[in-house]
């Protein structure tokens, strides 16, 4: 099923699987997700830098190619309580950026960040602070210098769903 959508910051119109933002124009662009039953996993063997991995960004926006954390992180993350990991969040606006706390295995040139989003926050103000964001990071979007993408919380696929599904956040990689 597909739906037709305007992007709420210019109007454009998107085609796609609306989860929570589908846009697949560069103004926009950061969350073109598809469901996928098997996706395959980033190894750093196969991907051993961020410009390996731009080159297959699409296959990560739409959660065919996914990450996953070292089992030491693994176990760090899920042995802290689900309170404590929200009480660690501290919203100074309705969008916040910080720096991954429980980092995937990705390889060592790559930033990984999350935009955190308190609940009620327009898509609109969500788009704006993508886009001040790549401006405050010299990032280029018609270079594609980022990769930005959403793991829904309606798919159930172990390695796609989220696993945070208390605030909503948006992963945001790029080139350090």
């Amino acid at each position: 099923m597909t739906r037709q959508r305007s992007c709420p910051a210019c109007n454009a119109k998107a085609n796609g699987i609306k989860t929570r933002i589908s846009y697949p124009h560069v103004e926009c662009e950061f969350s073109l997700i598809s469901k996928t039953d098997k996706p395959s996993i980033i190894f750093t063997k196969d991907f051993p830098s961020f410009d390996d991995l731009i080159k297959v960004k699409e296959e990560i926006q739409q959660l065919k190619l996914v990450p996953i954390k070292s089992d030491e992180i693994y176990e760090k993350y899920h042995s802290i309580a689900n309170e404590d990991l929200i009480s660690s969040i501290e919203f100074t606006s309705n969008v916040i950026f910080l720096e991954n706390m429980y980092p995937y295995l990705l390889p060592e040139d790559i930033s990984q960040n999350i935009i955190w989003i308190k609940d009620n926050t327009s898509e609109i103000e969500i788009h704006n602070f993508i886009k001040d964001k790549y401006t405050e990071l010299s990032l280029s979007r018609q270079n594609f210098d980022a990769i930005i993408f959403e793991r829904p919380l309606n798919i159930t696929t172990k390695l796609v769903k989220g696993s945070f599904p208390q605030i909503r956040h948006i992963h945001f990689w790029f080139k350090k």
